[in-house]
């Protein structure tokens, strides 16, 4: 008898080693996506970089601006300008560079911020309430694939860049555009969550050492 048949299922194929070893949890939830679980995938780094990028630009021009008010001033001979021009010009130049500092330093936290409760104001609207509900997220040696009401969609595992843990979130990123989002709450228990992560980072793992998709 062939190596790849399995004598006790009619001559169905094996499973692949790591669904096969995986504990005896299901490898699918089901849960319902709110308009939180929906926002939560901008609490990642990864789907924040191109907003972090616009804010590092702005950031940047700013602190350019400040200097060059600040610059501007220096080179007014004291005797040709009224001192509160020399004043005003201050505190231009302070108010620009401390924004410029403040979004460098302290920007990603206020736009993760602001881009969440965004996201989970615009999900309530009418027109996207059906966007939630009822959600189901199912891996296997293949892929993802995620089911709701309006729409049943799946990706292979090459199209996954990170599986990350944020806060009560499991979040496997779609390159830096697109997140599945998975609440801790949809596992039935520890054991369950643990398994599932388990096996999609070894389903994940195995795709990387493969090569990116074609």
């Amino acid at each position: 008898m062939p190596e790849d048949v399995n004598p006790y299922n009619a001559g169905a194929p094996l499973l692949p080693q790591a669904a096969a070893t995986a504990p005896a949890y299901p490898l699918s939830v089901d849960f319902q996506m709110t308009a939180d679980d929906a926002a939560a995938a901008f609490r990642s780094g990864i789907a924040l970089r191109p907003y972090l990028r616009q804010r590092r630009v702005l950031a940047y021009r700013l602190l350019l601006f400040g200097l060059l008010v600040a610059g501007s001033g220096l080179l007014i001979p004291l005797r040709n300008v009224d001192l509160t021009w020399l004043v005003a010009l201050a505190v231009v130049s302070a108010l620009l560079l401390f924004r410029g500092g403040y979004l460098l330093a302290f920007g990603s936290v206020g736009l993760r911020r602001t881009l969440t409760r965004t996201v989970a104001r615009r999900y309530q609207e009418a027109t996207n309430e059906r966007l939630l509900g009822p959600r189901r997220i199912s891996i296997d040696a293949e892929g993802i694939r995620q089911s709701a009401e309006l729409f049943d969609a799946s990706w292979s595992w090459k199209a996954i860049e990170q599986i990350e843990l944020i806060d009560e979130y499991l979040l496997l990123h779609v390159g830096s555009v697109q997140s599945l989002v998975i609440p801790q709450r949809a596992f039935t228990s520890p054991g369950h969550f643990e398994a599932f992560l388990a096996v999609a980072r070894q389903f994940h793992q195995r795709a990387r050492a493969i090569g990116p998709a074609e």
